[in-house]
This record gives structure tokens, sequence and C-alpha cells, in this order.
């Protein structure tokens, strides 16, 4: 049993560095990009000085609540790797060392709910490409998932959910 798990993490560097830096993306949700960085530069230069802030400030919503429809946007062109500061997936994706057994249930579940008013977005925010349209549905390549759980937290329907996989398979970020 794992009871004194959560009181060794918030003991441990870690613990501490995560509390220190709470509100900074609150911040910048609540803010804007501007005045949400000046905010946060100024509580961490407070605390640099030795001054805890005693609050903790909390997201105003999901992100997920904040997704528009497609139809009131452009379509953007796609990325294109420089090779020096953003690179291709399938060399992003060697770097994690990916291990799933091939025989495992699919961890990444879809129930219901329906995205196509948001143009299938899990095409696009899903770091590993996991979501890839294919002849207009999407199919999941769940041997690609990196389980960062970016889908579960930002599908506009709510419907994809991730499931810890069997046997403790997925990323072995040995050579990060």
């Amino acid at each position: 049993e794992l009871a004194d798990y959560p009181a060794a993490l918030r003991a441990s560097w870690v613990g501490r560095e995560l509390h220190e830096t709470r509100n900074i993306k609150p911040m910048l949700g609540r803010f804007g990009t501007t005045l949400g960085s000046l905010f946060a530069g100024a509580e961490l230069c407070l605390l640099a000085a030795g001054v805890r802030m005693p609050w903790t400030l909390s997201h105003a919503a999901p992100s997920r609540s904040k997704m528009r429809a497609a139809a009131r946007f452009k379509p953007r062109p796609p990325l294109r790797p420089d090779g020096v500061l953003s690179f291709d997936r399938i060399s992003s994706l060697m770097l994690a060392n990916l291990n799933h057994e091939h025989d495992q249930p699919v961890h990444l579940v879809r129930s219901g709910g329906d995205a196509t008013r948001f143009a299938d977005p899990e095409t696009r925010y899903c770091p590993a490409g996991v979501y890839e349209l294919d002849q207009g549905a999407v199919r999941i390549a769940a041997q690609n998932c990196l389980h960062c759980k970016t889908c579960e937290l930002h599908d506009p329907a709510g419907s994809l959910r991730w499931l810890p996989p069997e046997g403790g398979s997925g990323p072995q970020y040995a050579s990060m």
C-alpha cells in the first residue's frame, strides 16, 4: 500500500517545486499572456525573496470548454519541422522508446460523443499522432501513445478516455 507516498511526494523537491509554481498556468489563463506573465513573474520574484503567496488559484474552466466550432476558422497548413527547433513525429516517437504489447486491449476508448463540429481536433492536438483520419473517420493508433492524457483533457465532447495499459507498457524515456 502506498499510504505514505502523497506525503513523501509533497516533502520532496518535486513537491516543493510543483507547489511553488502552482499559480503560473492559472494566471496565464485568467489574465492572458502578457498580464499573466507579469503576475506570474512577480510571484516568482517574491518567492525568490522568501515571500510565499497564501493562495492557490484554480483554472476558471476546463480547456475543453474553450474550444470553438471549426467553421469559425480558416484551415491552417500543416506545420513543417525544421530539424533544429521542431522535429518530425517519427523521430520524436523513437526517442520515447515506446513499448506496447501488440495483443493487449486498447487503452484509449471513445464512448459516444461527436467532435465533428470541431473538425476532429484530436487529430491535431495529440502530440504523438495517435488519432488519424482514415477515409473521413478517426482511427486510433494506440501503439504511438505517449500517455500524456491530452486527449482526455482536451476532447470537446468528453468522449475520449485514457486507461492505464496492461503490464506497464508505454514510453520508456531512457534516451531523453
